[in-house]
């Protein structure tokens, strides 16, 4: 999570949506510049802003007060009322079945898992997966009860335009060369597309835990349509 003073903005960073790359690049705007800003970085609270913690807060003995992925509610606790009233805050939101396996992934290259060379077996591996307590959603991050607080979306399926989007509302001028990317899947099977990986079972069990986003949003309930922009989209 990122708070900036200058630009008076909070940044919300939800999991498995762009967040890392869209973070480092709305760093630029608490940072000195030139910085050099990487994807793990230590807690910081200072005149010019926060930068929460980016990495395993599982690996630490005790959690800093700003992490990466907070939820919403515990952000809001611990700031100045009125900053989390007049800032901006943005997140990112993402197509929940290209999430789900973008997640499946990310549980391969943390060592969950050793990925089958047959895709029959992974398939069934993802199934396994999405119909367990290591899937779950991000509603707590965007929601403070049945509040949602985000005041710009960023969606992944057009990432670069809603970011530029942001920076002209912000009046921050970072040109989007800065935006790095991160985490891209190269792994065994990456090259298949996101409707492979479902049958009716996991696209329902995916529908269950992110009913939210469906309904929000309005994306496509078959898996068939991953990529494309959600109906929301169109009115902004």
């Amino acid at each position: 999570m990122l708070v900036s003073h200058m630009y008076k903005f909070i940044y919300l960073k939800t999991i498995k949506t762009g967040g890392t790359s869209t973070e480092v690049f709305f760093q630029g705007a608490i940072e000195a510049p030139g910085a050099v800003i990487i994807d793990a970085t230590q807690m910081r609270d200072d005149a010019a802003g926060i930068v929460g913690f980016r990495g395993d807060v599982s690996q630490l003995d005790e959690p800093p007060r700003w992490f990466n992925h907070m939820p919403a509610a515990a952000v809001k606790q611990k700031l100045d009322a009125d900053i989390w009233q007049d800032y901006t805050k943005i997140g990112n939101i993402r197509n929940p079945f290209s999430r789900a396996v973008s997640a499946f992934y990310q549980q391969h290259r943390a060592g969950r898992f050793e990925m089958p060379e047959d895709f029959v077996d992974a398939k069934d591996l993802f199934s396994r997966f999405v119909k367990s307590e290591n899937y779950r959603n991000y509603k707590h991050i965007v929601f403070i009860g049945p509040e949602f607080v985000l005041d710009e979306v960023i969606f992944y399926e057009r990432l670069e335009q809603d970011i530029s989007r942001v920076c002209s509302a912000l009046s921050f001028d970072q040109p989007l060369e800065r935006l790095p990317h991160y985490k891209k899947t190269t792994a065994l099977h990456s090259e298949q597309q996101t409707e492979a990986f479902f049958t009716k079972d996991t696209a329902d069990a995916v529908k269950t835990k992110e009913g939210w986003c469906f309904d929000r949003f309005g994306y496509s309930l078959d898996p068939a349509y991953a990529s494309e922009l959600p109906a929301s989209a169109s009115k902004t």
